[in-house]
């Protein structure tokens, strides 16, 4: 290959049985990697402060319910009597054993829990990544396409004040609510519309897998990312939003994730949502990603997946549990080392 950010990969192949719980090992394609080279910085735990692949719930079969309660991830899964719960689905997954699969119209996973083994969350920042799917768009019939469907909530405060960010699909916006000390806000932001060729969730887009990447910083504001594609907007709010000042110790955490509509009527009975491979890191954008993209580009959609890295020195970092999603096998597969303000430091050729 001549592009110079392209070299081969140091692979070291793991027994079939070495995987994680629940997991499929991609035929052909190695379970644990090693990347060599240099200048990719070091990190001292690269793991992410929580993660949620559905595949760690031992003793939990196929249609069996997440535990609401004794829940080793989640503070909650229920959500009372406004939510539904979810189970386990080997059915309609993307490629893992398992996802998450809501039950009823409307539900969320509450507070993901910080994980044995994870880096500790920092007030910084905080990146967030999952991968969601609905069975009917939210905003065309059955649906009455009405409401704020929200779908993921970013806090620094469990109470409901300080900084809060909720994203929702693009057609209802992406707003931030910024609170004192009171219920009373002193700052929000409504900035709508989003690109039209960005609605993962209209007719032509559901029943297919779709990711969504929300960096929050405490200075530098806001990124979101749908499906790999980094999306803008003309309000100048997202590069200015900051941290609440009143909180200034707390770290920003992964608070809700599901489908928290504003009112239970606003919204039908046969809608179905999916969740899979959920991730909350405190390394700013650092992350490595596997795809079959030679090119690292934030400017178009790419199938890229977020990696469990074990360890990461400025010379070499490993996957032990390399993830492959539903990547074509059949093609490369290259290993984008990202550093933690987004650039790409390297591509490496895995297969």
């Amino acid at each position: 290959m001549g592009d110079a950010l392209v070299q081969s990969a140091t692979i070291q192949l793991k027994d079939q049985g070495g995987g994680v719980f629940g997991s499929k090992v991609v035929p052909d394609l190695p379970t644990s990697i090693t990347l060599t080279g240099a200048g990719f910085g070091s990190i001292a735990n690269p793991k992410p402060s929580a993660w949620d692949t559905f595949n760690d719930y031992a003793g939990l079969i196929n249609g069996d319910e997440i535990p609401d309660t004794t829940n080793d991830f989640w503070e909650s899964t229920n959500n009372g009597t406004n939510g539904f719960p979810y189970v386990l689905d080997n059915t309609d997954t993307i490629g893992r054993g398992f996802s998450a699969k809501l039950t009823g119209k409307k539900g969320w996973l509450n507070n993901i829990k910080p994980r044995a083994g994870g880096s500790p969350r920092i007030v910084a920042s905080s990146y967030c990544t999952f991968y969601m799917k609905f069975n009917e768009a939210l905003d065309s019939p059955p649906q009455p396409g009405t409401g704020s469907n929200k779908i993921c909530r970013v806090w620094d405060n469990s109470n409901g004040m300080g900084t809060r960010t909720s994203y929702m699909p693009h057609t209802q916006g992406f707003f931030f609510y910024k609170y004192g000390g009171t219920s009373t806000p002193v700052l929000t932001i409504h900035a709508s519309p989003w690109p039209s060729d960005n609605n993962w969730v209209d007719v032509a887009e559901v029943g297919k897998w779709h990711r969504v990447e929300l960096f929050q910083d405490a200075v530098s504001g806001v990124q979101l990312y749908e499906d790999g594609k980094l999306i803008s907007d003309t309000s100048p709010d997202y590069a200015t939003m900051q941290k609440d000042p009143t909180y200034p110790a707390i770290p920003y955490y992964l608070a809700q994730l599901g489908h928290d509509i504003s009112q239970s009527a606003l919204v039908n009975d046969t809608l179905r949502q999916w969740i899979a491979e959920v991730y909350e890191s405190p390394h700013g954008l650092a992350r490595v990603e596997l795809s079959n993209d030679l090119t690292f580009d934030t400017s178009v959609e790419q199938r890229r997946f977020y990696q469990l890295v074990d360890s990461w020195s400025d010379s070499e970092i490993t996957i032990n549990n390399a993830f492959y999603g539903d990547l074509d096998a059949g093609s490369t597969v290259y290993a984008h080392i990202i550093n933690s303000s987004g650039s790409l430091i390297q591509t490496l050729e895995v297969n």
